[in-house]
């Protein structure tokens, strides 16, 4: 909130008291000691020790919301100051093209800006000249790419390719390790890795967008931690461990998991890992932690829901994901949310467990149509109070029904990189054909446009009220369907009791998301109880009459749980 300071000395205080405001990078200096320098290393929220710095030079982050929690500080003569290797990287980006230098764990790229990383190239300085870093690329369309070094570049400029994933390893330089990692595409940062592991993703066609990295003595390498976990399953009993975040149990062939065990992996000491099931014919099980069992062993009892959640991991989220009966892959849960069904008597039959850098839980947003008129996003995005926006393309079923703003809300929403979804006010009354008609009238609104969020069908009008539960099921199915054979993704907006009465959700499949309006005392405020809708819904609408700055009048205010961006 601050910035940096001015410069203190001689027992002056730095920083501030009483605020809670948290000190992310400091200098410091000598005077009249022209023999010596002050060298200093810095402890850093979610990253450890950083390397040591002298006179002057920044320790710490800027700009990444980042605490510092210990600091040494020490004066060597500057003979005998150790010279320790450094890193730099430069990347070339979507856009921007080539960016300033950075170095040691500094992040290159872009966050937020849904902007590739298009080539890359990195540097060691302070080591002999046999010591070389090394460096790969996987690179759409073009698969891995040569070994680069010392500096050369190693991907495209020019073709608009995105790098994939990355790998980097450093020759003939013994007690150090290089560390990396990247944030990708949907994804957000990945764990560490090091010394040629593999950073980013192979075969999912998603993009790298930022990456940061530094050399670390061996000894200090970050360890990160990692989830084990096992699951003893129908006719085939405990499994081997899989891989974190790959499948356990078993995927089309009909057979229920009965018991998990679930550990953690290269973590402190004072970590756990927690976990309960819900057991058919059981209920909920107490908690239990450590690769103790929960579930059942020689029952025949299907496990239909799990709760995992971490503690003494800060800076770390669990997520968790499964595989359910006639439904198949629900969405990543977090944090002690239900994945699975109560109530339902539907078996999991397999489930992915990772744990990953902690991220935002929830975020906030609006959905605009040409009620709100002409929106002066300046104003708006000055408020800091938008992740996303949801905007109305048309209504209906005819080309002439786009929404008077939609093209200028769009398009003042790309220039400031806000995430977007879409949606579509039905007014169709003759049941799948029409909500078709409505999908391809919808596909010429959205035509040469890009979406990080579903386009969603909005069936709410009063003539659609005596539609049958099974026809207006299929009307959504039959619209997120177009979407989805469109390249998008696909989502249903209604009212809480229009999707508990008109819709029968047992039978939209766990690709689609569901926007649930729920107004309660609708007095634009957020609820207090804020988390009421996550598992079946995505995103709540829970206020009609919100306000913000750049909006005429009121405006509709949401939160989105799931991660589409």
């Amino acid at each position: 909130m601050y910035g940096w300071q001015k410069w203190k000395q001689d027992g002056e205080m730095a920083g501030t008291e009483g605020e809670a405001k948290r000190i992310e990078a400091i200098q410091i200096r000598l005077k009249m000691l022209e023999e010596y320098s002050v060298e200093y290393r810095v402890y850093v929220q979610g990253y450890g020790w950083q390397k040591w710095k002298h006179d002057g030079e920044v320790a710490g982050t800027v700009g990444e919301s980042k605490r510092i929690e210990a600091i040494q500080i020490r004066l060597v003569k500057k003979e005998k100051r150790q010279q320790e290797p450094e890193i730099k990287y430069q990347v070339h980006g979507e856009d921007y093209g080539w960016q300033n230098e950075k170095e040691e764990g500094v992040i290159a790229g872009t966050q937020g800006e849904n902007k590739r990383i298009e080539a890359i190239k990195i540097n060691i300085s302070g080591v002999s000249e046999t010591a070389k870093i090394k460096y790969m690329v996987h690179v759409q369309d073009y698969d891995w790419q040569p070994w680069g070094e010392n500096g050369t570049t190693v991907g495209t400029e020019g073709k608009s390719k995105r790098i994939e994933a990355i790998k980097i390893k450093i020759e003939n330089l013994p007690g150090y390790t290089v560390e990396y990692r990247v944030h990708v595409q949907d994804e957000g940062w990945q764990k560490w890795k090091n010394d040629g592991e593999v950073a980013g993703t192979e075969g999912k066609s998603k993009r790298i967008e930022a990456i940061q990295i530094k050399i670390v003595k061996t000894e200090e390498r970050q360890k990160e931690p990692e989830v084990i976990y096992q699951a003893y399953g129908q006719d085939y009993g405990w499994q081997k461990q899989p891989e974190e975040g790959y499948i356990a149990g078993t995927v089309g062939e009909a057979k229920r998991i009965e018991a998990l065990k679930i550990d953690l992996h290269e973590a402190p000491e004072n970590a756990n890992i927690k976990y309960r099931a819900h057991v058919q014919n059981i209920g909920w099980q107490d908690w239990v932690s450590k690769g103790e069992i929960a579930g059942s062993q020689g029952k025949s009892q299907r496990i239909e829901a799990i709760q995992i959640k971490l503690e003494g991991l800060d800076d770390y989220t669990v997520e968790y994901q499964v595989h359910i009966q006639d439904k198949g892959w629900s969405a990543w849960y977090i944090d002690a949310e239900v994945a699975g069904t109560v109530g339902k008597s539907k078996r999991i039959e397999a489930i992915k467990i990772r744990i990953v850098p902690k991220y935002k839980r929830e975020y906030t947003g609006i959905d605009v149509s040409e009620h709100q008129k002409t929106i002066d996003y300046d104003q708006l995005m000055a408020t800091g109070k938008i992740d996303f926006m949801i905007i109305r393309a048309g209504y209906g079923r005819n080309s002439n029904q786009k929404d008077n703003q939609f093209e200028r809300n769009y398009a003042e929403a790309k220039k400031r990189n806000i995430p977007i979804g879409a949606y579509l006010y039905s007014y169709a009354t003759d049941g799948v054909e029409g909500a078709k008609k409505e999908a391809y009238n919808m596909l010429g609104f959205l035509e040469g446009k890009d979406f990080e969020l579903p386009i969603f069908y909005d069936i709410e009008d009063p003539s659609q009220q005596g539609i049958d539960r099974q026809t207006q099921t299929e009307m959504c199915l039959a619209f997120g369907r177009i979407m989805q054979q469109a390249g998008y993704k696909a989502g249903i907006y209604s009212s809480k009791n229009w999707l508990i009465n008109n819709i029968d959700l047992n039978q939209i499949p766990e690709d689609f998301s569901i926007w649930v309006a729920a107004y309660g005392i609708n007095d634009g405020n957020i609820p207090n109880d804020k988390y009421k809708f996550p598992g079946y819904h995505d995103i709540w609408q829970y206020t009609s009459t919100g306000t913000i700055n750049g909006i005429q009048g009121t405006v509709d205010m949401n939160i989105c749980y799931r991660r589409y961006f």
